[in-house]
């Protein structure tokens, strides 16, 4: 659900979860510049990286969150962000922690994204 008091066109719900393998995939509708909303999501996985002691690698097309036992790609794509995370199966007790904070997080990175100059609101 999004957190209380979230609204407008960037304050969107995941609205797709795919489970596979030990791997869940959380998609979250954006209406944005890709490198603008690319930006915004960057800002906000360093400062998670920092917070949870994780390697951030950013590749062409994802960038990697990870430690071990714990993977997590993000992907920026035109109209929506797909999360993949990975978690072994001793840390699959945090899944419902991490959904919450997914939750929490995007809504608000993606309305930074939209008072963004360059989107002119458009996020």
């Amino acid at each position: 659900m999004l957190p209380s008091g979230a609204t407008g066109p960037c304050a969107s719900l995941m609205n797709n979860v795919e489970v596979l393998l030990g791997q869940v995939v959380y998609n979250f509708a954006h209406h944005g510049d890709r490198h603008v909303v690319m930006r915004e999501i960057m800002r906000e996985l360093e400062a998670q990286a920092r917070e949870h002691g994780l390697t951030v690698t950013r590749g062409a097309e994802q960038v990697r969150l990870s430690r071990s036992g714990v993977d997590v790609f993000v992907r920026v794509l035109p109209g929506s962000i797909a999360v993949t995370v990975r978690l072994n199966v001793f840390l699959e007790i945090v899944r419902g922690r991490l959904e919450r904070e997914l939750e929490r997080r995007v809504p608000v990175v993606l309305r930074r994204c939209e008072m963004s100059p360059a989107t002119k609101g458009r996020c």
